[in-house]
């Protein structure tokens, strides 16, 4: 099988679970966008601000990074307004086909990162101390991937229109309940 059927696959299944996600909430698939990039800028600062033996290089790709990242989460509203319209017109998300190359990328860096993050734990409780900074830099890789790849799938997905949410209505009718009309006084 090839990776275009993975990702298919894939896209598919991010967007049955969009769908339930916002059925249950009426939050879109943008919203689950905005969490995993919130906690990709997390890991990044938090691996900037740990890990100060970086070079300077990688301190300035993070940086840049983290920019980039932030430029995502505030150009989110504007994609999901962009993205109701396409729904009223009947148009799919034309991401669907345009980023395929790069959640194809990003999935295969995951695996990878995967298997180095077991290798990298198995060294970790080794004697070899050196290699315990490669430890934490492998493992911080695989959970910025683990959160950035959900993100391009959910950024490809199609919302369903929108509604309130099972979850909403089930809140409000605990706290919004309907007054009761008294009759009008008759004398």
């Amino acid at each position: 099988m090839n990776i275009w059927f993975w990702d298919d696959w894939c896209i598919g299944k991010f967007e049955k679970f969009a769908h339930w996600f916002q059925q249950q909430t009426g939050k879109t698939n943008y919203f689950l966008c905005w969490i995993c990039m919130w906690c990709v800028i997390f890991l990044a600062m938090l691996h900037l601000v740990v890990d100060i033996s970086l070079r300077q290089e990688i301190n300035l790709f993070l940086i840049v990074a983290i920019g980039i990242f932030l430029a995502h989460v505030f150009f989110l509203p504007r994609e999901e307004e962009a993205a109701l319209e396409r729904l009223e017109k009947g148009v799919a998300n034309p991401r669907k086909i345009s980023d395929r190359f790069f959640r194809a990328l990003t999935m295969s860096l995951s695996l990878y990162f995967v298997f180095i993050s077991l290798f990298a734990i198995a060294a970790f409780f080794g004697d070899d101390i050196s290699k315990k900074n490669d430890v934490f830099s492998s493992l911080y890789a695989f959970f910025l991937l683990f959160f950035y790849l959900p993100f391009e799938y959910w950024y490809s997905c199609d919302p369903l229109p929108p509604c309130r949410g099972k979850l909403g209505e089930k809140i409000g009718a605990w706290f919004w309940k309907p007054a009761v009309a008294e009759a009008p006084h008759r004398g």
